[in-house]
């Protein structure tokens, strides 16, 4: 059995969007990555949850219009099934509620939020409802106006959360299904410090609790969730190590068995582990090297055993087995051949390309 590697790119240099790399299950690259699905800058990639359809959002640069795309998982790789412009500018970011009847995608330039039904055969259809935050944040030049960077379903399925880096804001949406559209709980939802930027959040296996990552302030912080009062704050923890430089923060995420997390900063260019008390806090561990510069995205994979961390800047994706008792990670390879790798999916492979 091997592991399929779905690789977003950013597409300025000579990457052309969608790349597939096999390899075998320790992740030693088996092969020359293999372009399956031209795309501008298809900077994140979601999939289904049975891994026969794979979404993906593209962040073209200004002047042109956003692109989803939705494609069938083949052996061979990737087959289209269609793709739809966005109403603006490029988007970033996507999340499926929990039945994959809708897609929600976010517009970073245009702070926007936007409701897809999704067709029976998991396509992208009507555009349902579009949602525009407005305002801005303390930092003059990243926070000039509403910036959506990410949007995230809560556990229990109800809600959907929007991290706006421009206005320092978890904004938090309900459905209203007898109509199709989108309505704000603004009294479900929180505010961050003046210049955090929040960016990403996940949740923790328990449901009740969230990490939200401030991009501007290298930051994690700690969220209670309750079903009927919404999200507070309740502890905040430092991402970098005695780094002095310009960083920020950029991808987050948390173990199966609830017990570790992790993010990445760019400037520093590691990945801080976090250790998870049972009541939720979080303290800071070590930072270990990411071996590469501009690690934007980073997953954990076959049951946690691996982290695959993408770095932009040295187009590269290095590969690392982790220990599940400590949280700690060690280097084991790196996998090569893709220019600006910002998003990795992992799937598995019953039998051989």
């Amino acid at each position: 059995m091997k592991n399929r590697l779905f690789i977003g790119t950013y597409t300025q240099q000579s990457s052309r969007g969608i790349y597939q790399i096999i390899v075998d299950m320790g992740y030693a690259q088996e092969g020359p990555p293999k372009l399956v699905a031209e795309m501008i800058s298809p900077t994140y990639l979601l999939l289904s949850q049975n891994e026969k359809v794979l979404y993906a959002v593209s962040e073209a640069q200004p002047g042109i219009r956003g692109e989803i795309a939705a494609f069938h998982c083949t052996d061979k790789g990737l087959t289209l099934i269609n793709k739809v412009l966005a109403p603006g500018a490029g988007l970033v970011h996507a999340a499926l509620d929990p039945e994959e009847k809708l897609l929600f995608a976010v517009s970073y330039r245009d702070a926007s939020i936007l409701m897809y039904e999704l067709r029976e055969d998991g396509g992208i259809g009507e555009l349902l409802d579009e949602k525009i935050h407005t305002g801005q944040g303390r930092d003059p030049v990243r926070q000039e106006k509403a910036h959506a960077h990410s949007v995230w379903f809560t556990p229990d399925g109800k809600r959907i959360c929007v991290c706006d880096l421009g206005i320092d804001r978890l904004v938090v949406y309900e459905v209203n299904y007898s109509c199709m559209k989108l309505e704000e709980k603004k009294e479900l939802g929180v505010t961050f410090p003046q210049g955090s930027g929040p960016r990403h959040m996940v949740f923790h296996p328990n449901g009740s609790v969230a990490y939200v990552l401030a991009e501007l302030s290298s930051e994690i912080f700690i969220l209670d969730y309750n079903t009927e009062s919404g999200f507070k704050i309740v502890g905040k923890e430092n991402s970098l190590c005695r780094y002095e430089g310009y960083s920020i923060g950029a991808a987050i995420r948390i173990s199966g068995d609830g017990k570790y997390l992790y993010s990445s900063n760019r400037g520093a260019d590691d990945i801080a582990v976090y250790r998870i008390s049972d009541e939720g806090q979080i303290k800071r561990l070590f930072n270990i090297s990411c071996k590469g510069k501009h690690p934007r995205d980073f997953i954990l994979a076959s049951r946690d055993r691996y982290l695959l961390c993408a770095n932009r800047d040295t187009d590269n994706i290095t590969v690392y087995l982790r220990d599940s008792e400590t949280g700690r990670f060690s280097y084991l390879r790196e996998i090569k051949g893709i220019s600006m790798p910002v998003c990795v999916v992992n799937t598995q492979l019953d039998k051989e390309n």
